[in-house]
């Protein structure tokens, strides 16, 4: 998990090994999943339905890292607009 800011308020990335497929399409296998959680209790989460699944822990890390890239770079809007 990766804590970052956004318009003020707190907020962890996490990236996870699901431990088994949780791929609804036969043939697509999804390891590996990044969420992103408030840790501002009192408000909304803007990224509440923000969730995306990987198949190699190697995309994992990567889009990881990018979503980091994006909070840090100011960014992170187009996590929202692609929802």
């Amino acid at each position: 998990m990766t804590n970052v800011k956004y318009n003020g308020k707190k907020f962890k990335v996490s990236t996870v090994d699901l431990g088994l497929n949780h791929s609804f399409i036969e043939g697509i296998e999804l390891y590996y999943e990044t969420m992103i959680f408030n840790q501002s209790n009192e408000e909304e989460n803007p990224f509440e339905c923000f969730q995306e699944r990987y198949s190699t822990e190697q995309e994992a890390i990567t889009r990881h890292k990018e979503i980091i890239n994006m909070f840090k770079s100011k960014k992170v809007d187009e996590l929202l607009n692609d929802r």
